[in-house]
């Protein structure tokens, strides 16, 4: 920046510009600032009369395109159309109808983080308009089909941890896996979620207390079962077979009649 002006003889000039502690001597009719301004700078030229020491003054503002700011206090808000970082490849700020958004960089199309150390809000939603939705209610979050549906939509986590499960049945990642649904007291396995048969429960080892059943068998296909008949139990070559099993003890005791 090059600052000129018309010297007349029998004057002496100066220029005043924040950041300097006095006047700074000018002449030859032209001075440049030691550093370009990096904001809105105000220059005021002193010309002095030699023999009178009548002092005239000429100021001028010079505006920066790009300023750089210390501070920034805005009393009645903000208005921009984006708001970046200071250096090439920071995160940006752009603003469109109703919305905000964070961009990898200022030009780029790709959304970018954001680091908060706590976010409050009403819901939370994905990008597209079919896209699930999370609404919040006191003690506890809803995951929805989409925003405008009231049906429930589905959650998928790698790992869970609960200290309680309040729901209405469980079933497998795939169409045709188990289905467990919760009764008045009680659960029940089920083929899959469409179907009444029931299921298998597998467990490496099982306590009870009690157990109500219609009959016992093996692993094995070709295992015997132990069906459960009035006031007794029965050895049959597999569930359902009208021939008698085998029943294998190294000891066996009745009690007295």
């Amino acid at each position: 920046m090059i600052v000129s002006f018309i010297e007349t003889a029998g004057f002496g000039y100066e220029i005043m510009y924040p950041g300097a502690a006095q006047p700074v001597p000018v002449s030859g009719g032209s001075w440049s600032p030691p550093d370009a301004p990096k904001r809105a700078t105000t220059y005021i030229l002193i010309a002095t009369d030699l023999n009178t020491r009548q002092q005239h003054f000429l100021t001028t503002t010079v505006q920066v395109r790009n300023p750089i700011l210390e501070a920034l206090t805005a009393i009645k808000g903000v208005t921009t159309p984006w708001v970046q970082g200071a250096t090439k490849g920071d995160g940006a700020f752009t603003f469109s109808k109703g919305a905000m958004h964070v961009r990898r960089e200022f030009g780029s199309q790709e959304g970018g983080a954001l680091y908060a150390g706590g976010i409050r809000t009403e819901y939370v939603s994905g990008p597209n308009d079919a896209d699930g939705d999370i609404t919040f209610l006191p003690g506890e979050v809803k995951v929805w089909r989409n925003r405008s549906s009231n049906d429930l939509g589905t959650l998928y986590v790698g790992e869970a941890v609960f200290n309680g499960v309040a729901t209405g049945y469980v079933k497998g990642l795939r169409d045709g896996d188990g289905d467990i649904t919760f009764t008045q007291g009680g659960v029940k396995v089920w083929r899959t979620r469409s179907s009444g048969e029931p299921g298998a429960l597998y467990a490496g080892e099982a306590t009870f207390n009690d157990v109500a059943t219609g009959y016992v068998k093996g692993l094995n296909v070709t295992d015997g079962a132990l069906t459960f008949v009035w006031a007794g139990a029965k050895v049959v070559a597999s569930p359902g077979s009208p021939y008698s099993g085998v029943l294998h003890a190294g000891r066996f005791e009745n009690e007295p009649q």
